[in-house]
């Protein structure tokens, strides 16, 4: 009788905790990064939290590693399979040494929100925010020192293309270090065009958009000429891993593709994948995806690793994965969650 009076209680605590619990829908997903084919780590948030994901199978499951009670984590990257960071709002900084399994809290010094981070080696790192706000470290993070740069725009990509030269894109002008990030000069682009990111491929070619327009320099930056991709919609970051191959995407849609909703057949999303085998002479529409009653197809951020391997998340939890350079690409939905906070 006691053993039946136990199994009942037993079953009880069970019955209450899934009651209780909570589950929780990724509506975004930001940021992607992979060192190699197989491992990688993504940002992801619902309403209220933030989360940070690891694959270990190159993108068709991801488990969670850290999660923040905010929704403040804006960038993450890796140097090896153990050593990344991540940042994001009122100057938060993480560092991870085991491959993300724990996360711990760096003290950067300021309350601005971080958005861009680049990492030269395990000592050497590079932070850009809102307002200007530069910071580096020159041992892992122990210490974080700010750089003064002339301008209160948010800074929005870091680069280098080698171990001397580098790039920061400030909306209207980019800063560019030939001795290693010890100085930096100022180049204002021309007319004053507002572009959200630039990225230069090599000394010579970069690219930088705005909302629906795409520009490429091949004279280091004097002068940005438009590029023609015809299809509708708002550019997010090009991806190149050379001079010659790159990947961008054009999206659109309804309220930023809301489809689990209310009357969701009246909202909708759409994204196109380009890519350019020359440069970006020439761009060819890859894939065309467009949202369902349960799905979103705007995607917010893509990554590749190499000519093959590549990735597109986005809105509502949107994952896609090529093997073949963009010629097909699967989607994914296994993101697990816990339910331990660890923020």
């Amino acid at each position: 009788m006691m053993k039946v009076n136990i199994l009942i209680f037993i079953m009880l605590l069970f019955l209450c905790d899934v009651k209780g619990a909570k589950k929780e829908t990724i509506d975004t997903l930001s940021r992607v990064f992979f060192i190699n084919p197989s491992n990688g780590w993504m940002i992801g948030s619902t309403l209220n939290n933030s989360f940070i994901f690891y694959s270990s199978d190159g993108g068709t499951s991801w488990n969670e590693q850290y999660k923040s009670n905010k929704v403040d984590i804006s960038d993450l990257k890796f140097i090896d399979d153990q050593i990344g960071w991540a940042i994001g709002h009122k100057g938060k900084i993480l560092c991870t040494n085991n491959g993300g399994y724990s996360w711990f809290n760096q003290v950067s010094g300021t309350t601005e929100d971080l958005s861009t981070l680049y990492i030269v080696n395990q000592k050497k790192v590079y932070i850009g925010g809102n307002n200007g706000i530069f910071l580096y470290t020159k041992d892992g993070g122990f210490t974080w020192h700010k750089h003064n740069l002339d301008t209160t725009y948010p800074l929005k990509n870091i680069q280098f293309i080698n171990k001397d030269t580098g790039y920061i894109s400030a909306i209207t002008a980019f800063f560019q270090t030939n001795d290693g990030g010890q100085t930096w000069e100022k180049i204002d682009i021309a007319n004053k065009t507002a572009f959200f990111c630039i990225n230069f491929t090599s000394l010579n070619n970069g690219w930088a958009h705005n909302e629906q327009s795409l520009f490429r320099t091949v004279n280091k930056g004097k002068t940005w000429l438009e590029a023609n991709i015809s299809q509708p919609g708002y550019f997010c970051d090009p991806i190149f891993v050379d001079d010659d191959h790159g990947w961008i995407a054009k999206v659109d849609g309804t309220e930023g593709s809301i489809v689990s909703v209310k009357n969701a057949k009246d909202k909708y999303s759409f994204s196109y994948i380009f890519s350019t085998n020359d440069g970006g002479i020439t761009w060819k529409e890859q894939k065309f995806i467009k949202s369902d009653i349960d799905h979103s197809a705007w995607i917010l951020n893509m990554f590749f690793l190499d000519q093959l391997n590549g990735w597109a998340i986005g809105r509502g939890g949107l994952i896609l994965v090529t093997k073949d350079g963009g010629q097909t690409w699967n989607k994914s939905s296994k993101i697990f969650l816990t339910t331990n906070d660890t923020d």
